[in-house]
Order: structure tokens, then sequence, then C-alpha cells
């Protein structure tokens, strides 16, 4: 019985690791794309061509961490891999093709949509400053220091809750492997 456990786990992680590797062939298996999204729904996913059968997420587990180097975790950053690379094969194809007329205006489409977010989120964070202006403004003539204390307290979590209602616009961007290849190159010469 292990031996087939052993070869279960070692199709399950082959799978994973070509959707990591190819996940364009996979975008249209949607049975594997919702056993990707959690460890609950990868147990009960069921794929005869890799003899992966349901079992419950607890056997998964024990099956994982008693056949597998590095056991359940490794198996489960496999999952969360071959999620995003799924995901991020969508997003690749969704993107506007920039070499036609179509592709040209519907880049300019989403891009005076991007700026109509940004102005909004620049307007909320300009009344947001201009609201923690006054409140600090207002802060200096009181005399009682607790008061003093407590309001300015209550200024600043209200500026910072104006900063992570826009989380995304403090990211940092990500390093792509384009722009690491260019500085490699560049240094070779």
């Amino acid at each position: 019985m292990s031996d087939k456990n052993k070869m279960e786990m070692i199709k399950l992680l082959e799978l994973l690791r070509q959707v990591v590797l190819s996940p364009k062939v996979y975008l249209e298996d949607v049975d594997l794309i919702n056993a990707l999204k959690n460890q609950k729904e990868l147990s009960k996913y069921e794929n005869q061509s890799y003899d992966k059968v349901k079992v419950s997420l607890n056997t998964l587990k024990n099956r994982a961490n008693e056949n597998i180097d590095g056991g359940f975790k490794v198996l489960d950053d496999y999952r969360v891999s071959a999620l995003q690379a799924i995901q991020d094969q969508n997003e690749q194809s969704n993107k506007s093709n920039t070499r036609t007329r179509t592709g040209l205006s519907k880049r300019a489409s989403e891009l005076s949509d991007e700026v109509l977010v940004m102005k909004k989120i620049c307007t909320n964070l300009i009344e947001g400053i201009s609201e923690a202006i006054e409140e600090i403004e207002a802060l200096a003539p009181l005399e009682r220091k607790d008061v003093r204390e407590r309001r300015a307290k209550q200024a600043v979590r209200k500026l910072k809750s104006m900063f992570t209602l826009h989380p995304k616009l403090f990211d940092t961007p990500k390093i792509t492997d384009n722009i690491l290849g260019m500085n490699s190159r560049s240094r070779d010469k």
C-alpha cells in the first residue's frame, strides 16, 4: 500500500510541476484550477491519468509527510506556485495587444481607467491630509495633555487608515526576469 501512496504523491508533484512549467496547457482545466485554490480542494481532486484519488486532507498531509522530502509543505508550495502560474498566464493572455489598432484602443481605454482610479485615490489622500492638518491645528490650543494625546492618537489612526484603503498605491514594483537579464548582460560586457 505504501508504494501506491508514494507513486500517487510523486505523480501529484509531477502534475503540479508541469502546471508551474507550462500553465498555458492547463488554463481550460477548471477542475484542476479549483483544486489548486486551497488544500482541501486539492485533497478532493480526482484525476485518473495521474492516479490521483479523492482523499481527506489529513490523509493527503500524512501521505505527503511520509513520501515527499520536505513533506506537505513542499506539496503545498507547489500547489500555490501552480495556481499563481495559471493566474499569471491568464493575466498575460488578457493583456491588450498593442500591435493592432483595436489592441491600442483597448490599451488606451485600460490606461484611462487606471488614471481615473489614481485620480480618485489622490483626491481621497489629499482630503485625508487636509483633515489631518485641521485636526493637528485644533490640538495646539488644548491645555490638557491627556485630551491632546488622545486626539493626536485618533488623528494619526485616521491618517494611517487612509493609507490602508489603497495598499496597491504603495506596493513596490516586482523585479522581473527581463530586468535581471538586462542587468546581468550589462555586467558581462
